[in-house]
């Protein structure tokens, strides 16, 4: 109900709450600058804690998108097995009534 609804927000909040605040100390404790070399191409110099966080955050758009993919193509099969299994009821309950 409500009161459940409201502590999924409030965790939420605290979980986003935390992952910045990592973020930040991460940032804060890594100041020394570094370049990386990227596919051929120098990277702009930047902290060392914002290029952890850059490619953290990074990795979880990729998986993200990966994950989302999946549970498309997951419901996708999932309409079509509940309309068979409609289908098959019908058929099913239609028999019984012929009987």
């Amino acid at each position: 109900g409500v009161f459940v609804s409201a502590l999924k927000n409030i965790l939420w909040l605290l979980v986003t709450f935390i992952s910045v605040a990592l973020g930040a100390w991460i940032v804060i404790d890594n100041p020394s600058p570094v370049s990386f070399k990227i596919f051929g191409s120098a990277a702009n110099t930047l902290p060392l804690g914002l290029w952890l966080l850059v490619s953290f955050s990074v990795g979880c758009v990729t998986s993200l998108l990966a994950t989302s993919l999946t549970l498309i193509s997951l419901n996708y099969r999932l309409r079509r097995a509940n309309r068979r299994h409609a289908k098959l009821k019908s058929s099913i309950a239609d028999v019984k009534e012929a009987k």
